[in-house]
């Protein structure tokens, strides 16, 4: 029988036995099998993901009107900026899911738990070497030079938000094992309650932050805090609320074998990282350098809402990485073509919808949800909506391949995109603005992966290449 599949003998999935209608469609839809959990994990992130995208729908306009352009240019720049130090997570994570899922799949529990116990120490680590030089860095640097306000509002509160948004990011450092440990058991559905509550806990963050006048400072201090208590509670119980042995860390379990497959994968999706940079994460600071921190608004807004529709897209996705990966370890090609065929059709079909939905009447709405200070003009949307959809599509041909393990041929074509994209954005931004940051993104991709990356999937699911295992 085909791990897509379930077995007769496979018993009934929690409260449903009480229920013999649930009972039958949660065995026939939401089995044990590969198929099952990749069912189970797109239906929740669906959820999921709806509520997220409901709550940010509220925070934002409610941030931004209370804040301004400038406090919410403010925000969206230091979280960009100390976003750039997600390279010292060294690609462990990534590194630790794949190599976690060959061994989820084979079913060895020792090779689990030192896997386990080597990424997750490892990270720990890294974290409070974070920690350290980060308090010892803070008091000397010049932070109102780093982010220039335009108006003397926030100018005593720029530090004190740096302080807690690197606060928030070196403890997401340290538990960027959570997610791959889901990923690899294909669990994913029980990361998607959890950050469905995080979501919730957010905006009720925003509403206290806000109502209570606590300025930039509160309004970071609230959203942050509240996620990093919910994470930290999350995986806590991850490790040692189970049950489970082969996820409980021990310093005995470190093994340099582990070590060594969790660091060679890693390194690549280190790079990856740090390419990520210019990608996403350098945007907001050229413009506040470039331009003027209040106009960073505009753009973040337009990006939040197809990062929004990029989000809706990842729950199908991101949900078939481990699935990809479950399937390479059984020499299922079969399903994987057949899979990934269908996600492109529905990328094409979604995006296509979505773009030109946005770029007609986007405008119009962004004025109505954040008013006409904050609202990207029609332009703007347009390029941002070419940015993300060559974005996107490059995505979900690089899942195909992280889930078939095959990372470092992307690595180099995402460095030359990487400094295509770092070059276009410095000679445009200052010729014809913040649109000028989108179109150099997308001159990039389109230049690079967006091509190649779809040659790469394509060559490694060939027929003629792989084998023909049955579904």
């Amino acid at each position: 029988m085909s791990a897509e599949f379930p077995t007769e003998a496979e018993p009934e999935i929690g409260f449903t036995s009480r229920f013999p209608f649930l009972a039958n469609l949660a065995r026939r839809h939401f089995h044990a099998g590969r198929g099952g959990r990749a069912k189970l994990a797109i239906s929740t992130s669906f959820v999921s993901r709806l509520v997220t995208t409901a709550v940010s729908f509220v925070v934002l306009p409610i941030t931004v009107r209370y804040l301004g352009n400038e406090g919410y240019g403010l925000m969206a720049t230091i979280t960009a900026v100390v976003g750039w130090l997600q390279f010292t997570n060294m690609g462990i994570g990534l590194g630790l899911q794949n190599a976690l899922t060959e061994e989820t799949a084979k079913g060895d529990k020792r090779a689990q738990r030192e896997l386990v116990s080597t990424g997750v120490l490892s990270l720990v680590g890294i974290g409070i070497l974070l920690l350290v030089v980060g308090l010892l860095a803070f008091p000397h640097v010049p932070w109102q030079r780093v982010f220039p306000p335009t108006s003397d509002r926030f100018v005593t509160e720029i530090p004190w938000t740096v302080l807690v948004v690197f606060l928030g990011f070196v403890s997401t450092v340290v538990l960027g094992f959570v997610g791959p440990i889901y990923a690899a058991r294909q669990e994913l559905h029980i990361g998607n309650f959890m950050a469905l509550f995080t979501s919730v806990m957010t905006l009720v963050g925003t509403f206290v932050a806000v109502r209570n006048r606590w300025g930039l400072f509160g309004v970071v201090s609230c959203t942050i805090g509240v996620t990093a208590v919910m994470q930290w509670g999350f995986a806590v119980w991850t490790l040692y609320g189970r049950g489970l042995p082969e996820l409980r860390p021990v310093f005995t379990k470190i093994t340099r074998a582990a070590a060594g497959r969790i660091y060679k994968t890693g390194i690549s999706f280190l790079i990856l990282q740090i390419c990520n940079i210019a990608f996403f994460q350098i945007d907001a600071f050229l413009i506040a350098h470039f331009l003027t921190i209040d106009q960073v608004t505009p753009y973040s807004v337009a990006q939040k809402v197809f990062l929004q529709a990029s989000g809706l897209f990842a729950i199908v996705s991101g949900s078939l990485w481990p699935a990809y990966g479950n399937a390479k370890g059984q020499g299922d090609f079969v399903w994987i073509r057949r899979t990934h065929g269908k996600l492109v059709r529905a990328f094409l079909l979604f995006y296509g919808s979505i773009s030109i939905f946005m770029i007609v009447a986007g405008h119009w709405l962004l004025t109505w949800w954040v008013g006409a200070f904050a609202a990207p003009g029609t332009l703007l949307v347009a390029a941002v909506a070419m940015h993300f959809c060559v974005r996107d599509w490059t995505g979900i041909h690089s899942t195909l391949l992280n889930g078939l393990n095959i990372v470092r041929p992307q690595v180099w074509n995402v460095i030359l995109a990487a400094l295509l994209t770092l070059g276009f954005d410095l000679l445009l931004v200052q010729r014809v603005g913040s649109v000028g940051l989108a179109i150099g993104g997308f001159l990039a991709f389109t230049l690079t992966a967006a091509w190649y990356f779809p040659y790469l999937a394509a060559k490694a699911i060939r027929p003629d290449t792989r084998g023909t295992a049955s579904a």
